[in-house]
């Protein structure tokens, strides 16, 4: 479950980062306010199937307090794996400390995990799409 919400709540991060526009708020409400209650929802329903009784109202704030976190960030990905300014390196390290392991190791296996994430869903090219259409 730790590495779940951590995915989630990177995945979560880099969906309002890339569609923030400095003069509008309009696409970010657009895309990531529904995205993000309705899979806080779902992972609350999925914790409560595993007797973590918590609501999606909780679980959004736990994974706002991650964005707020990994938005402190000045890129989303970084120039490397091992970018240290990045939030990508901040979410691996944060699901690394969170779930025990070592964090030089892990921390490696989850940018590159994080990054082909973003890589295979196409996160950039399908906000573009949606901001065409909105």
């Amino acid at each position: 479950m730790i590495l779940s919400t951590g995915a989630l709540s990177f995945f979560l991060h880099a969906i309002d980062r890339l569609s923030y526009r400095p003069n509008s708020e309009a696409l970010r409400e657009a895309i990531y306010d529904p995205i993000a209650v309705t899979l806080s929802e779902t992972f609350a329903e999925m914790l409560n199937k595993r007797k973590v009784n918590t609501t999606g109202d909780e679980t959004l704030d736990a994974l706002q307090g991650l964005n707020i976190s990994y938005a402190e960030a000045p890129t989303l990905a970084g120039t490397s794996a091992q970018d240290k300014s990045s939030a990508l390196w901040l979410a691996a390290r944060a699901i690394a400390e969170d779930a025990g392991y070592p964090k030089e190791v892990f921390v490696t296996l989850l940018t590159t995990k994080l990054m082909d994430g973003l890589i295979a869903i196409d996160l950039a090219n399908r906000i573009k799409a949606l901001e065409a259409v909105h």
